[in-house]
């Protein structure tokens, strides 16, 4: 294994720098999908990465903006989510009980749809900007392993996932049992928020680097 340092693309946490002993590479966290609902994979299995050169690296790297339909998007998504959560819920006409399986599974799919909608568009909005100044294509792709460096930011970072978890399926239960625009709104932010814990899988620092 090599140490490598990872950087973040200013507005884009879509995508990651990676620089060590003269290599470049670009890296696409969502890569691998099933990483979305548990970012602790990105450690365990290989991730794509395109090598680039010296003066691609450095133009990713400073970038100073971002797309303002990306950044506004997340926002009026999320509003558009919780208008979803409390139609359905007063719609289905069903009093506020767990043990409810057709809400549960009708209003899970729905806000499962629109979280999911809302996180594809806003990164590919971001992987375009990316493809609008490198050709990706033309860029060989190799496959390598990279985990942080100590043992303790690994366990760090899984607490911090399931902390996540823990508060996504609280704020579910308090959504069921009260008819309360404040949980809605809660579980609805939360819930987007558990979609997007992918980012921190490769923050900014030094990680372990091995190719497969």
């Amino acid at each position: 294994m090599i140490k490598v340092i990872i950087s973040e693309i200013q507005n884009n946490p879509r995508y990651r720098l990676i620089q060590a002993d003269g290599n470049r590479w670009l890296m696409d966290i969502d890569n691998n999908k099933i990483s979305i609902l548990f970012y602790p994979l990105n450690w365990l299995v290989a991730q794509k990465v395109y090598r680039i050169s010296d003066k691609e690296f450095s133009k990713l790297a400073t970038i100073h903006s971002g797309s303002r339909l990306g950044k506004s998007l997340i926002p009026v998504s999320a509003i558009l989510g919780v208008i979803l959560a409390r139609v359905l819920k007063l719609d289905l006409a069903i009093s506020p009980r767990v043990g409810d399986l057709t809400f549960f599974l009708v209003l899970v799919m729905a806000l499962v749809f629109i979280s999911l909608f809302i996180r594809f568009v806003s990164t590919e909005l971001r992987a375009r900007r990316i493809e609008k100044m490198i050709d990706l294509k033309t860029l060989q792709v190799e496959k390598v392993y990279i985990r942080p460096t100590l043992n303790g930011q690994m366990i760090k970072f899984f607490l911090s996932y399931l902390l996540m978890l823990f508060l996504t399926v609280f704020s579910f239960a308090l959504f069921l049992m009260y008819d309360s625009w404040l949980f809605t709104i809660l579980f609805t932010i939360i819930f987007i928020g558990l979609l997007f814990t992918n980012f921190l899988s490769f923050t900014e620092g030094e990680y372990l680097l091995r190719k497969k």
